[in-house]
């Protein structure tokens, strides 16, 4: 499976929705995940499911989670880390999403990858040479969606600026565009609030903490994921002078990303783990790239693969 998608023949993307559709399978059938019927959605408040409408809840799950996978694939290709288009990128946010908790039915994590992820593609576009106000603009109005369904997610809009200067100069104007973003989001945000009268505010902030309980599978799919952050390293600096200068810059966003979003880890790990997809699905696909370690990517995803199969076969 990782050899047809390490690669860049295009139709191997038909393969993702049956693959997918294995999980969903899988959890209708083995019932490894209890369905959640009240899904907190951060600052917009709590959606409360019936039962009927839980098939609903699955299928929207089931989209959401195609259009991160093929839309993770388009911008790492879009950017100048490789000379060709690769395919694994969709692959492996497909299979760290699967081996997370309550990945499968619609939640508040799906909307907050998809403002994360139009977010980085704003941020990617960046150029030295072109004026930046349009897309600081977009990336911080994106990036305050998915703090919306995230709060904790607020402390990184400054972070958020500075990473920007990988590719701009400190411009005045286009710091003031950046922080419309997050205005016009809290606008909206307040607006809804008030006009449907959603009560407890800090209940819905506080709604997002999950307290750190680990247990045996937890603690191994923790040590996968840290693996894969490890031999991502280890690739990216022994190969880095290999890069081009923007291909470098870029390298800098995605690492630059995946280190301000790990405090978050503390907050509500598995919410943070599910955010670091993005990141992490783009920046692992280059070990797979390198002879020196694309063995250890390979027994590294093939663990996660064996982590999934026994999650759903023990119900853990």
């Amino acid at each position: 499976m990782l050899r047809y998608f390490n690669d860049n023949k295009p139709y191997i993307l038909f393969v993702l929705p049956l693959l997918l559709g294995g999980f969903l399978a899988c959890q209708f059938f083995l019932g490894g995940q209890d369905i959640p019927t009240d899904i907190p959605m951060g600052l917009w408040g709590n959606i409360a499911l019936s039962q009927a409408l839980i098939p609903c809840s699955l299928a929207l799950g089931y989209v959401l989670q195609l259009v991160i996978a093929i839309t993770i694939n388009f911008i790492f290709n879009e950017t100048n880390c490789h000379e060709r288009n690769n395919y694994l990128p969709s692959l492996l946010s497909i299979t760290l999403m699967v081996a997370l908790p309550n990945y499968v039915a619609f939640n508040s994590l799906h909307m907050s990858v998809l403002g994360l992820l139009f977010c980085l593609q704003q941020m990617l576009q960046l150029d030295q040479n072109n004026p930046g106000g349009k897309r600081l603009f977009n990336a911080a109005f994106f990036y305050s969606i998915s703090t919306s369904f995230f709060p904790v997610l607020i402390f990184g809009i400054p972070i958020l600026y500075v990473l920007g200067l990988i590719f701009r100069p400190f411009i005045i104007r286009e710091l003031s565009f950046f922080l419309l973003g997050p205005i016009v989001v809290s606008i909206y945000v307040f607006a809804f609030r008030a006009y449907f009268e959603v009560p407890y505010f800090w209940r819905d902030v506080y709604s997002m903490h999950e307290r750190l309980v680990g247990n045996s599978s937890a603690y191994f799919l923790w040590t996968l994921i840290l693996s894969m952050v490890l031999v991502t390293i280890y690739s990216l600096s022994a190969k880095w002078n290999s890069f081009s200068n923007r291909a470098r810059k870029e390298l800098q966003l995605l690492l630059g990303v995946l280190l301000a979003i790990s405090p978050c880890l503390w907050v509500n790990i598995h919410f943070a783990l599910g955010l670091l997809v993005l990141p992490l699905a783009m920046l692992f696909t280059l070990p797979f790239l390198d002879k020196r370690t694309k063995s250890w990517s390979s027994v590294i995803s093939y663990g996660l693969w064996a982590f999934i199969f026994v999650k759903f076969l023990f119900k853990t």
